[in-house]
């Protein structure tokens, strides 16, 4: 009897360690075919994730603010909607992850929505940035979907390829419902890995408040149209604008602040950075009062992360060196003065290994060179150089990855 009570007691302890995704589902814009996609267990005690970020083929970036701003629009905690090239160039990261949706109607080209990359090859955005809920309350998908990163000033980007999607990501529960769909947050798959080129955020939840109520947050994206609380705000969408501050709305399924969401935002991230390490993105924009975004939550989260780490042409499977490519964690780190890079190379070419200071400044090239495939290490020396974060990046043909390594005096 006894054991009997410690079995039962073991299998209520691992049923509540383990809880089950939502269900997704995958849509093949090419063949019109949507497939179901399996659930996956996930640890129900993890209170906060997030996925890998990366700079893309270089890793100029802009630091964005950490405090809040002085004076917010209408004492929301934000700034008001402005063009990001007042602040930021826009081609270095994280400006440049962000991207403008077009879709294709009678030979025209359809202003859709906003995204942002969170891997080589994926975009997030809405649900309903990717299709529209008939009169019978089925959705239905577009049969096209066109991605322009950094886009600005009403042209595209020439330092940064365009592509198209492939596939649609999301969830089962938005297949019959009203509009917007009940879980309004989805996945762009891309025909380019373009992400290798631009960089991505990660994906993130947190479920904790007190880290949405504390901290600072960030948005790009493509306002296109009137301002429907105020008609003298006019946007045209062809323009990114950026701002950021403190939410004023943090609620178990919405973050948000007190201005007014224009149509062709639908579908940006609030992003949390620290400048370092961390670039997530924590909900996309659904609804227009008070900005209201779809927070990530865990289901959410390990749905997603599930795609993103399947995917045989993910960031995962490159950087997790499943006979592909892989950049192993400096050691020691932290260190001082010197510590040891080790990578392996699937294919011979020619490889770039640079270490950056935390503002992006080239400190050292210590490779720089046409290598064999296979195994290979180099010791980086840090003598000369002060205490702080470093980064250093293997780049290929092929594979781009940017790890973080600490010196300590």
């Amino acid at each position: 009897m006894i054991m009997d009570r410690i079995l039962l007691l073991s299998l209520l302890c691992v049923s509540n360690l383990f809880s089950q995704s939502y269900q997704l589902i995958r849509y093949d814009i090419k063949t019109n075919k949507i497939d179901t996609l399996p659930m996956i267990d996930f640890n129900n005690y993890k209170t906060s994730e997030f996925t890998n970020w990366n700079y893309g083929i270089d890793n100029n970036f802009e630091l964005l603010s950490l405090e809040p701003p002085q004076n917010s629009f209408n004492n929301s905690g934000f700034t008001d909607f402005l063009p990001a090239q007042k602040f930021f160039d826009i081609n270095k990261f994280p400006v440049r992850t962000a991207v403008k949706i077009y879709w294709m109607e009678n030979d025209t080209l359809r202003q859709r929505c906003s995204g942002i990359l969170i891997a080589k090859n994926y975009v997030l955005t809405d649900c309903h940035c990717i299709g529209i809920t008939d009169s019978l309350s089925n959705f239905v998908f577009e049969d096209s979907s066109y991605i322009y990163p950094a886009f600005d000033n009403g042209i595209l980007n020439p330092l940064w390829n365009t592509t198209e999607a492939i596939e649609y990501i999301t969830f089962k529960e938005n297949l019959h419902d009203s509009y917007p769909p009940l879980i309004d947050i989805a996945l762009i798959k891309l025909k380019d890995s373009i992400g290798l080129m631009n960089g991505w955020i990660g994906l993130g939840f947190n479920e904790d408040n007190s880290f949405f109520e504390n901290n600072v947050f960030h948005k790009f994206s493509y306002p296109g149209t009137v301002d429907y609380s105020n008609s003298t705000r006019i946007f045209n969408g062809d323009t990114l604008y950026y701002n950021y501050g403190k939410l004023g709305l943090v609620q178990s399924n919405w973050i948000g602040y007190n201005i007014t969401g224009i149509p062709g935002q639908s579908g940006s991230s609030l992003f949390y950075t620290n400048n370092s390490n961390e670039y997530y993105s924590l909900g996309t924009l659904v609804w227009s009062g008070f900005s209201r975004h779809r927070r990530i939550n865990k289901e959410i989260f390990y749905s997603f992360k599930s795609i993103l780490e399947s995917d045989v042409s993910s960031i995962a499977t490159e950087s997790d060196n499943r006979n592909q490519y892989f950049l192993a964690n400096a050691f020691p780190n932290p260190f001082n003065p010197s510590t040891v890079i080790k990578y392996s190379m699937k294919n011979s070419g020619f490889v770039e290994l640079i270490v950056f200071n935390l503002l992006g400044q080239e400190i050292v090239k210590l490779i720089n060179e046409e290598q064999q495939a296979g195994d290979h290490q180099v010791e980086f020396n840090a003598i000369g150089l002060a205490s702080g974060i470093y980064f250093y990046r293997l780049q290929t043909e092929n594979f781009v990855e940017t790890k973080k390594m600490l010196l300590i005096r």
